[in-house]
């Protein structure tokens, strides 16, 4: 079976565009192939291809989200082998239509439309950071975590390992 990537992601944009991607995917998480709603929506001409599409195989909504303020949208998704980036450029793309005469503010301190994020694979290997502004426009740094969490947890009885090692790990990446 493949490893399952986790991806936290957070999408800022107008309030207009937030509230049209809830309502998209409260859709897409009611359909029965979330992978084929994600593709039907997102994709960009009739000649390319699911993976291109997802940037993974298979992508599915994870157990959290929905809107944070008028202007940021945070989402779980779940994907195999490596996060969606090519599904988050999309989803980026089409906000950015939409949002087109609005304004607003995003964690840059600009008016672009944006998306920010974190993502693991179930093995942490590897453990990244993301942004993304638009089609082929992804900033990423990744890292490996070497400990093995078995071992880490029992030379560590009062540790937590996502706390100490993969949130240590994070905190590195994102200074």
């Amino acid at each position: 079976m493949a490893n399952i990537c986790t991806t936290q992601v957070a999408f800022y944009a107008p309030k207009k565009a937030i509230d049209w991607l809830n309502e998209q995917i409260e859709m897409i998480r009611k359909s029965e192939n979330n992978s084929q709603a994600f593709c039907d929506l997102f994709k960009l001409n009739d000649e390319e291809h699911f993976i291109d599409t997802l940037g993974a195989k298979w992508v599915n909504v994870g157990s959290d989200w929905g809107i944070v303020e008028d202007t940021r949208y945070d989402m779980n998704l779940e994907s195999a082998w490596h996060f969606p980036q090519d599904l988050i450029e999309r989803i980026i793309k089409k906000l950015t239509e939409i949002s087109e005469g609005e304004t607003f503010e995003n964690p840059n301190e600009d008016d672009y439309v944006m998306a920010r994020g974190r993502y693991w694979d179930e093995a942490y290997d590897p453990i990244g950071i993301f942004e993304s502004y638009d089609i082929d426009n992804t900033d990423t740094d990744e890292t490996s975590i070497e400990e093995d969490q078995d071992e880490w947890e029992e030379e560590n009885p009062d540790g937590f390992f996502w706390d100490d090692v993969i949130e240590a790990a994070f905190d590195t990446l994102e200074v």
